[in-house]
């Protein structure tokens, strides 16, 4: 994911007297990394490092912080390419069209329905659940800010329980916000989505689209077979299937196939299974409102003893000593 999200939210957090190096250190983060705004940082890193900042930082709204925190030009050509958009909702189908370019692990959905259109996010199981807010909220400051247009949704959900002050969500939505949903997402009424964009321009904006259409396939083939059966991995990791056959059919290939083009890149599948494994439940383990047992359901072990097990074969220590020593640090 690009290093954008994670430079804010380490801002938030100086803004709150957290000094950010321990931080970046703990999950693994080069500084130069963060400073570099078209840099990017491997998922499983940067959910330690969200979950080590909201620790830090005992600050429930922390993400919405680093959301406003943001500077226009920060996502470079997606920025520029919302502001040139016709309509609201044109800026809006660019963000959930070339997301991944953003977040490669992530992706936002579009369902319209008689109200309007809701924008979905969707998140790989190893990321902090709030990075949905920081998500929802970035984008729906950054087309609004674009657009100069001074709408709110008709609602906000988020699939968490609701914190004990909701006054910032409230604050930085200006709409009713529900918790405990069933999935994340905002809703964008029928009126605002075909509202003109007074900041518009037609030619930029084609410009910039086909741009940003490049960027996405060179990121698509820069990121290889590996890259993409790792998120497919990470994807389905307690929810479903991630045996070679079934990640190639969520993939459109075949098992024999998909397992040329990894020995191609020097991998074994089952190599890469164990680190995507090992990836994910550090950084579940860093949320200690989830039992080891509950971390072990969540990376596919139905019984924690095997789960042990293997963590203490990937990293040398057990689940438990893992997280005592991350709580020191």
């Amino acid at each position: 994911m690009l290093a954008v999200s994670s430079a804010a939210l380490l801002e938030a957090c100086v803004q709150r007297g957290v000094d950010p190096a321990p931080l970046l250190a703990a999950a693994g983060v080069a500084h130069d990394v963060i400073r570099d705004p078209a840099a990017r940082i491997v998922t499983a890193n940067a959910a330690v490092l969200w979950s080590l900042a909201f620790e830090r930082c005992s600050d429930p709204a922390l993400a919405l912080r680093a959301a406003e925190t943001v500077p226009f030009g920060a996502y470079r050509v997606l920025d520029y390419l919302i502001a040139a958009a016709p309509t609201v909702g044109r800026a809006f189908e660019q963000l959930a069209a070339h997301f991944a370019w953003v977040n490669s692990g992530a992706r936002l959905h579009l369902e319209h329905s008689v109200l309007g259109t809701w924008l979905r996010v969707g998140l790989p199981a190893s990321a902090r659940l709030p990075y949905a807010e920081y998500t929802l909220a970035a984008i729906y400051l950054r087309v609004r800010a674009s657009t100069a247009l001074a709408f709110a949704p008709l609602t906000v959900e988020f699939v968490f329980s609701a914190p004990r002050h909701r006054a910032e969500h409230d604050r930085v939505f200006g709409c009713p916000v529900r918790f405990d949903a069933a999935r994340s997402g905002l809703l964008i009424a029928r009126d605002v989505w075909h509202t003109t964009n007074p900041q518009r321009d037609p030619d930029l904006f084609a410009v910039l689209d086909r741009h940003v259409r490049l960027l996405a396939g060179q990121l698509g083939a820069a990121r290889g077979h590996t890259d993409r059966v790792r998120a497919a991995i990470s994807d389905q990791l307690g929810r479903g299937e991630i045996s070679l056959s079934a990640i190639a059919r969520q993939l459109a290939t075949s098992a024999r196939s998909l397992q040329r083009h990894l020995e191609r890149e020097g991998v074994q599948y089952h190599d890469l299974v164990e680190h995507v494994r090992c990836a994910e439940a550090q950084a579940h383990l860093l949320d200690h409102q989830l039992a080891v047992r509950d971390v072990a359901a969540r990376v596919g072990f139905a019984q924690p003893s095997s789960f042990t097990r293997a963590f203490r074969r990937w990293t040398g220590q057990t689940p438990q000593a893992y997280r005592r020593g991350r709580e020191r640090s």
